[in-house]
């Protein structure tokens, strides 16, 4: 465990919070090793690719950094948690009207014991964090008493780390102080991407993921 808290296994980076018992710890953990697993893969492709193939691909990251869709993401963590857990991938449910779960843990009846929605948080800005909000929304709509989780994902320079963490921060006071909703962290990971297309990056980049329990306060 380094002096900010984290603890380092395979090249991750890894913080754990408040409510996160061993059964959500190892959920999330798979989580991240998946995702550093596609990360590698994909970088190992973009390598193979032949030199003639570099300027085309000079543009873009050759990671998770390029930017793909939520539900791929997603699709990776799913994956990941079948040999774990009872899980199902984009689960309807009625609230009144039909709407989809991401990614949802079932106990051992077969009913809903963790929900989770997914998005990118790339840009701090109003209207992600509104976007942010409206997921929230989304996860209390489903009515039952299973712990809600909003996963979150994004890349950055290395060097930002703290100034990240700290806006995640910012966001959560902001967005309670606006509504009724806590947002309560409960494991970040994160682990080296490369961001070669990005013209603010300064060094290093991360791949972070950042797990939020979603709640009403009333």
């Amino acid at each position: 465990m380094d002096r900010n808290g984290f603890h380092e296994t395979y090249g991750r980076h890894e913080l754990t919070y408040g409510r996160t018992d061993d059964a959500l710890r190892r959920l999330f953990r798979a989580a991240a090793r998946a995702l550093q697993a596609e990360d590698a893969s994909l970088a190992k492709s973009f390598a193979m690719a032949p030199q003639a193939f570099d300027r085309f691909y000079a543009d873009s990251n050759h990671g998770l950094g390029y930017d793909l869709f939520e539900t791929t993401l997603v699709y990776f963590i799913f994956k990941a948690w079948i040999p774990l857990t009872r899980v199902a991938w984009e689960q309807g449910y009625e609230a009144p009207d039909l709407k989809w779960a991401d990614l949802v843990v079932y106990d051992k009846d077969d009913a809903p014991k963790y929900v989770f929605e997914a998005k990118w948080w790339m840009h701090e800005t109003q209207l992600k964090r509104k976007q942010l909000l409206k997921e929230a929304v989304k996860l209390l709509d489903w009515a039952g008493d299973h712990r809600r989780f909003l996963l979150t994902f994004w890349y950055s320079d290395y060097a930002s780390l703290e100034e990240d963490l700290l806006a995640v921060d910012d966001f959560r006071t902001d967005a309670h102080k606006s509504s009724n909703i806590t947002f309560t962290k409960v494991f970040f990971g994160a682990f080296p991407t490369e961001i070669q297309a990005e013209q603010w990056a300064s060094r290093q980049g991360y791949f972070g993921m950042m797990v939020l329990e979603v709640a009403s306060d009333g």
